[in-house]
């Protein structure tokens, strides 16, 4: 029994606390948490040169973006197929240039609603 009990509290403290839930315009007032954003996709494109994949969930001065780049591509769907799906990015806000994203680089990193 103490095995068991032991066991559960290992269990417990391997797993990962749970992400906040936000908004895409919440998202700049948590640059550096790691939270869960939850969005309509916008848009979505690939550029060519660079390999990067973006999504976007808003523009202006709430604007958001998902990203994936070359390397990871293959493990997820083309960004034009997830325009208008609400879905759900879980990773670390950050914002190298004054627009808060959050670098995919897992598949588990990305829910889609169906």
């Amino acid at each position: 029994m103490k095995a068991l009990a032991l066991c559960f509290v290992l269990a417990l403290t391997a797993m990962p606390a749970a992400a906040s839930v936000i908004s895409p315009s919440e998202a700049m007032a948590n640059v550096g948490r790691r939270v869960t954003v939850e969005g309509v996709v916008i848009d979505g494109y690939h550029e060519n040169g660079s390999g990067q994949s973006t999504l976007v969930f808003a523009e202006g001065e709430h604007a958001f973006n998902g990203i994936y780049y070359e390397d990871t591509t293959a493990l997820f769907p083309d960004p034009r197929e997830l325009i208008g799906k609400t879905v759900r990015i879980h990773g670390t806000v950050q914002s190298d240039f004054g627009t808060p994203d959050i670098v995919l680089r897992a598949p588990t990193q990305l829910q889609i609603d169906q």
